[in-house]
């Protein structure tokens, strides 16, 4: 959002100032809701606990594409972004101690 009347950024994203502000304010929206699910979480939704997952396998299957789809250092982003969402999905649900923790909540 702070950048959104930067002329080189407008041109690189094809979005003009105004679209640049609200998709840094869908952003942040994202977040806030984020966080609040992230809190559930720690409480032991398995709701929650789903959600993060399905979110989680999107994210690891635009990761993927981005390994094939884009170029430098994107594809350096979409291999972390792979590698950090398989990290998250086996703390989700790899081990039965979460599978316990989320039993019990």
């Amino acid at each position: 959002m702070l950048d959104n009347n930067d002329a080189e950024l407008q041109e690189l994203t094809n979005m003009t100032s105004s679209q640049l502000s609200g998709a840094g304010i869908g952003n942040i929206v994202v977040g806030a809701i984020l966080l609040v699910a992230a809190l559930a979480l720690g409480g032991g939704s398995s709701l929650i606990r789903w959600v993060y997952g399905i979110i989680t396998m999107f994210s690891v299957a635009f990761g993927i594409w981005g390994l094939f789809a884009l170029h430098g250092e994107q594809q350096l982003t979409a291999a972390f972004t792979t590698a950090f969402s398989l990290i998250i999905l086996w703390i989700l649900f790899g081990s039965e101690r979460t599978d316990q923790f989320f039993a019990q909540n």
